[in-house]
């Protein structure tokens, strides 16, 4: 007779054998596109599926190349959304963590199968993707620029912060005479994806491939890095500079994904920094405009409610200054 902990061990057995073919299916399938010269494909999935590790995004490449947004059933049905009949989830891994005793994170134990979904296969509410709109980058550019300096910043390791500012960037982004909004905009976190670029690959920890090895390497990362960042952000794009990898010898490939990793870890930082702060920001406006609204429905005597709530929502609510 099976007890509970012989099935829980059936259970861990079959998952790690579910989680290798997977692991080792991104990776065929990432080596595939390498040899065939997919570099564009490569890159392109990294827009919208940067946050996700170099296996993931070979997964859902090879699962569905046109997704554009992908979440868990349970987010899009956070959001009001709802899986549409018949609609097959993409296989992904998910990281599994060890707990210690007080049920705290200990560790990495393994992975799993996690499915996901485009948004093409959800139905439902309207769903207003964290993605940043025209012109919004610019809108809100002096918050940007103090959360990118956070960015820059370090400790060493005897706990001294080193601190760097972009107020000199900013003030040659101004000082230009004829540029656009996007523009001013794609200067300031395009210097900041080049100096995070230069302190990876500048680092000893950094395996992969050298201009003595693949010439013009440095440029291309920043192109691709350059290509993702104005993409995602929504900003002007520029022309993604591609190596020849038809040409590359077989042995390269392995640290070439290391680079391919930086590229991704560093285009990441950028945007995931820039739509957080441009979230913020349209939170504040939000607020500042909703205050405004009260304000002016207060002094017409147009508020459904006496003074006693009316002061308490003025002096305790979010938009309260």
């Amino acid at each position: 007779m099976e007890t509970k902990k012989d099935l829980n061990v059936v259970e861990v057995e079959e998952m790690a054998i579910e989680t290798k073919r997977l692991s080792d299916s991104a990776d065929r399938y990432l080596m595939e596109m390498l040899e065939e010269g997919k570099f564009q494909e490569i890159i392109n999935g990294m827009v919208n599926f940067g946050s996700f590790s170099l296996k993931n995004q070979a997964l859902i490449h090879k699962q569905m190349p046109n997704a554009t947004e992908l979440k868990g059933m349970r987010s899009w049905n956070f959001y009001g959304r709802f899986i549409k009949t018949d609609q097959k989830g993409i296989e992904t891994l998910s990281p599994t963590f060890e707990k210690d005793g007080d049920g705290k994170l200990a560790g990495l134990s393994g992975f799993k199968v996690h499915y996901l979904f485009d948004i093409s296969q959800t139905e439902g509410a309207e769903y207003h993707s964290p993605k940043c709109l025209k012109g919004e980058v610019f809108k809100y550019i002096e918050g940007i620029k103090e959360g990118l300096e956070g960015v820059l910043s370090w400790k060493t390791k005897d706990g001294t912060l080193i601190s760097h500012s972009l107020e000199d960037t900013m003030n040659r982004i101004f000082s230009i005479d004829g540029l656009s909004e996007d523009e001013r905009a794609a200067a300031l976190v395009l210097d900041v994806s080049d100096k995070l670029l230069r302190r990876k690959i500048g680092s000893p920890a950094f395996s992969g491939l050298n201009e003595e090895e693949l010439p013009d390497i440095r440029s291309i990362m920043k192109s691709s890095i350059f290509y993702i960042v104005l993409n995602r952000l929504n900003l002007n794009s520029v022309k993604l500079e591609s190596p020849e990898l038809c040409e590359m010898p077989s042995e390269y490939y392995e640290r070439f994904k290391e680079n391919l990793n930086v590229i991704r870890q560093v285009s990441q930082i950028v945007v995931n920094n820039v739509e957080t702060l441009v979230s913020l920001g349209r939170k504040e406006e939000l607020k500042r405009v909703a205050k405004e609204n009260y304000m002016r429905l207060k002094s017409a005597g147009k508020l459904p409610f006496d003074t006693e709530e009316s002061n308490e929502l003025e002096n305790d609510s979010p938009y309260a200054a």
